[in-house]
């Protein structure tokens, strides 16, 4: 194994570790992923010709739309990459147990041309490589189908992504892409097309210990770098102090989540 592939596996075993201690918390935070499941529904009842034969959830988490999705197709499938995520939806959706395997949405265990439509709401953003795990999302598909995903776009976390880059030069910031760099990636894949629109979402925290409280609920406070005990407390009172200025009347502070909802068309060409 190179040394880019050594970083890479850790990478993905951290994000693992850290959705594996979300798993029995997600369903109490995740009023984000509800809203962006709730445009992904929309999408998926909007399409020509629903799917009605095989179904992929990527990065189905405890199974938030499990339900919605197998209720809708002959053949549902959803992975995750974090086991605990795995238990819970089995847990959560007994009947549909048999139809939750953990593995990685850049090396699916799907064969070619073998689904219809691929649903992952809020996972494209922990791929390493974009361009990468879109091709192998549309090698799944059959012809005439769709990928409906969304992910996290450059702009969210603000204004807390802003001050944890005054604070300590961003090192506990998670990059999430450009529109121009997503735009570049779907431009890439063969014999489709492709839509790419913006959505602007924004949830209100009393402090910045109920808004890491939030992210950490729901595995978001992942970072390729972190702090620890007391240098972590001495962090978060700064990141607390340095948020103060954006309280509004209501004395609440706003986060905002730019989300990209994306929509591939596999082609016969």
């Amino acid at each position: 194994m190179s040394d880019a592939e050594a970083v890479l596996a850790f990478d993905k075993r951290r994000i693992a570790q850290h959705f594996n201690r979300a798993a029995q918390s997600y369903q109490q935070h995740n009023h984000l992923q509800r809203d962006c499941a709730a445009l992904l529904q929309q999408e998926f009842e909007a399409l020509p010709q629903p799917p009605t034969s095989a179904v992929l959830d990527v990065g189905c988490g405890p199974g938030v739309a499990s339900a919605y999705l197998a209720n809708r197709c002959e053949h549902y499938l959803g992975i995750d990459i974090a086991p605990s995520m795995i238990a819970q939806a089995r847990l959560e959706h007994s009947a549909l147990a048999n139809q939750f395997i953990c593995a990685d949405a850049d090396a699916l265990p799907i064969t070619e041309q073998s689904v219809d439509c691929i649903y992952s709401n809020l996972t494209l953003q922990w791929c390493t490589n974009l361009e990468q795990t879109l091709a192998e999302l549309t090698r799944t598909l059959r012809s005439g189908g769709y990928v409906l995903a969304t992910t996290v776009l450059a702009g969210s976390l603000e204004p807390l992504a802003t001050v944890m880059r005054l604070v300590d030069g961003g090192q506990h910031s998670n990059r999430f892409l450009q529109v121009a760099e997503v735009q570049l990636a779907l431009s890439a894949l063969e014999s489709t097309r492709h839509q790419l629109t913006q959505h602007e979402f924004h949830y209100s925290y009393p402090s910045a210990r109920d808004m890491f409280a939030h992210l950490r609920g729901i595995g978001a406070n992942y970072t390729a770098r972190h702090a620890n005990g007391l240098r972590f407390r001495a962090w978060l009172a700064a990141v607390e102090a340095a948020l103060e200025p954006y309280r509004n009347e209501q004395g609440f502070i706003q986060l905002e989540w730019n989300i990209g909802l994306i929509k591939v068309f596999k082609t016969n060409e």
